[in-house]
Order: C-alpha cells, then sequence, then structure tokens
C-alpha cells in the first residue's frame, strides 16, 4: 500500500492519536477548539504532498507552505505556544508511525523521506509564521525599553532551541528548513544587541571612536552576518566595492548603519531576486548605495521611511527604528542618508560620509 492510501485510509485514528500525542506531551495542554480546526486542514495538504498531485517541486509544496504558515498564525492568535506549535507537527509524525507500527504496514523509504522533509518544511513555516507574530506584537507596543529588548531575544532564543532539539534529535536533517532557522535567530539575536549598544551610544551621545576603516572590509562582514537571514529567504547579496576606498569612521555607528539598510533590504525583496551593495568613491566623499528588489514605493514615500516606527509595511515584523537609528548614526559622522525609489523594481538607500582618508591601494590584498 502507497503512502498516501495508508494516510487517507486511516486518517481519522491518525489524528486522534497525534492530540493523544499531543496531550500528553510535557507542554501546557492547547485548546481543543484549535487542534480540531487547523489539525485536519494541515494533514490534508501532507497526504496531497506525499501523493504528489498538489503541484509540489522539490523546493515545497505551496499549498502546505500555506497551511503551515496560517497554521502558525492560528496558533499564535488563539494563545498558544511556540512549543506548542513545534510539538503540534512533532505530534503528527509520531501518530503517523505508531499508526503504521501497529498496523505493520511496510512503507516505501522513499515515501517516508517525503514525509519527514514535508515536516520539515512545515515546522519550519509555522514556527517562522509565529515569530513574525511576536515580533509584531512587540512593534505594536513601541518601546524602547530593556523589558521589550530583553522579551524579543526571548523569543528568538526560545525558537532557536527548539528547532536545534529537533535537529539534535535526528528529526530532521541539520541542513534542511528547520537548520537554517537557527543561523536566521543567530543573526536576529545579534542584530537586536548592535541596535541597543547603538541606540544606547547616540542616546546618551557618547564621542565617536575614529578609525581607520577599509570599506570593502566592513561591507564584507556585514554581509557575512546577514548571509543566513537572506538564504533563508532565497535572497542573494551582491556586493560591488572599489577595494581602495578606507576612511576613518566609528566602526560600530557605521556597521550598524549600514548593517540596518541590508537587514531592511532583505526583508522587503522579493523572494529569489538579490540586494545589491556598492561603496565607492564619489566627489571627495565615501557613498555607500543598498538597492533592494521591493518593487518601489509610492511617489514621496521613500524620505518618510527614516522616522521613527515608520514601515515599508505592517506584514513584516519589526518596531520600525532600524533606518531611524541608522540615519542618527550616518548624521553623528557628518554625512547623509537619504532614499529613492524605482518605480516596479525597489529602492535604494544611500549614505554619504564627509572626510575621505584618501586611497590605500596596499591595503587591496589585505584582510
Amino acid at each position: 500500500m502507497l503512502l498516501h492510501e495508508f494516510l487517507t485510509m486511516h486518517r481519522d485514528v491518525i489524528l486522534a492519536r497525534a492530540r493523544q500525542f499531543l496531550v500528553e506531551r510535557d507542554v501546557p495542554r492547547p485548546r481543543e477548539e484549535g487542534l480540531a480546526a487547523g489539525m485536519p486542514r494541515f494533514f490534508e495538504q501532507l497526504i496531497g504532498r506525499v501523493r504528489g498531485n498538489d503541484g509540489s517541486t522539490a523546493g515545497g509544496s505551496p499549498a502546505l507552505e500555506t497551511s503551515a504558515v496560517q497554521r502558525g498564525e492560528d496558533l499564535f492568535l488563539a494563545g498558544f505556544s511556540v512549543t506548542q506549535v513545534v510539538y503540534a507537527y512533532g505530534a503528527i509524525c509520531q501518530a503517523v508511525m505508531s499508526v503504521a507500527e501497529g498496523q505493520r504496514q511496510a512503507v516505501e523509504p522513499r515515501e517516508f523521506r517525503s514525509l519527514n522533509m514535508a515536516l520539515d518544511d512545515a515546522i519550519a513555516n509555522a514556527v517562522e509564521e509565529f515569530q513574525r507574530q511576536t515580533s509584531q506584537r512587540a512593534s505594536q507596543q513601541r518601546s524602547e525599553s530593556l523589558g521589550t529588548l530583553a522579551h524579543e531575544l526571548r523569543n528568538v532564543l526560545t525558537t532557536a532551541s527548539l528547532a536545534f532539539g529537533i535537529v539534535k534529535r535526528g528529526s530532521v536533517a541539520p541542513g534542511g528548513s528547520t537548520g537554517a532557522i537557527i543561523d536566521t535567530c543567530f543573526a536576529q539575536m545579534r542584530s537586536l544587541i548592535d541596535r541597543a549598544l547603538t541606540e544606547v551610544r547616540l542616546n546618551e551621545k557618547m564621542p565617536l571612536y575614529l578609525e581607520q576603516i577599509k570599506l570593502s572590509v566592513m561591507i564584507d562582514e556585514v554581509i557575512a552576518s546577514l548571509s543566513a537571514d537572506a538564504d533563508m529567504r532565497t535572497i542573494a547579496l551582491e556586493p560591488e566595492v572599489d577595494q581602495g576606498v578606507v576612511f576613518n569612521a566609528d566602526r560600530q555607528l557605521l556597521t550598524s548603519a549600514v548593517a540596518n539598510l541590508v537587514q531592511n533590504a532583505i526583508k522587503y525583496t522579493r523572494h529569489h531576486s538579490c540586494v545589491r551593495v556598492r561603496g565607492h568613491e564619489w566627489e571627495g566623499k565615501v557613498r555607500i548605495e543598498v538597492e533592494d528588489a521591493c518593487g518601489g514605493l509610492p511617489a514621496g514615500k521613500a524620505e518618510e521611511l527614516f522616522r521613527p516606527f515608520t514601515r515599508r509595511s505592517t506584514s513584516q515584523p519589526g518596531v520600525g527604528l532600524g533606518l531611524a537609528i541608522a540615519r542618527q548614526a550616518v548624521e553623528a559622522h557628518g554625512g547623509v542618508i537619504h532614499a529613492r525609489s524605482l518605480p516596479g523594481k525597489g529602492c535604494v538607500f544611500t549614505i554619504e560620509l564627509p572626510h575621505m582618508a584618501g586611497r590605500d591601494d596596499s591595503l587591496d590584498n589585505d584582510r
């Protein structure tokens, strides 16, 4: 018997056992009405994925991913914890294996691999949506307090810990969608900490710590720190930097400003597209450009993005402070930052810094 036939034949038994396994987990018990509404819908999509007749490709099932994202949103709105989101899918996998063993049903290894891949993608999409919902809730509070920072860090750390636990148990491969969540969480935590440090320094009007910086090295470091987030969204980061540009700046503040621009570009760029980061000398100034593929903005809206608590879209997480902080950091150097829209294509955010220290071609091969 094929796996999709087995799942269809034993649908009710598998769902009942999955609920039982979830209730028996050492986590707070979820509401029964939430399980009753969400699990059958996901299970039907799972059957379609295994059968291979729902438009599935090597990149995953669009229907399954949509169901999983909706599942994550439904669970969040119903007051579920992220732990319960993960265990809901684990319970389904456990139930399928339990029923198959009880029926002494032999299933092809290829089809079980397909089932595990489907569950891996579902867990990743649901957890990502849950994280987006928690970030959106934090953004609505519009708080810059230490308590809010701790709350955001705890959410991301919890997600990373759960994803790592799944990988460690061997349920999914480290290189799969669930494993990629761990890399993204680390990047998010680093971004939150960098943002907090930058805010403290700017708000307290601390002096700049100027040092010589090679532009290409700084941009390479920013791209390396955000590559996991870009990979998760299937976005390429493409640097185009003049290797000879060196100048004096506060490394922490300026790196934070550029990272905020690149992270913002990744967030709004269309999937399977790219973010270009350019850097060069222009009329005696250092010029850094970050070009995304967001599709552009209405006329007159680009410069509004630098206002605190302003975001391009409410569908993306964050508190809308990244670009405002970037502007403060650039202006602390006596520079300017501005944006322009490329209708139908994207946006270009530009940093211009004065006080060039000249070129140093001897550094071209120095890392």
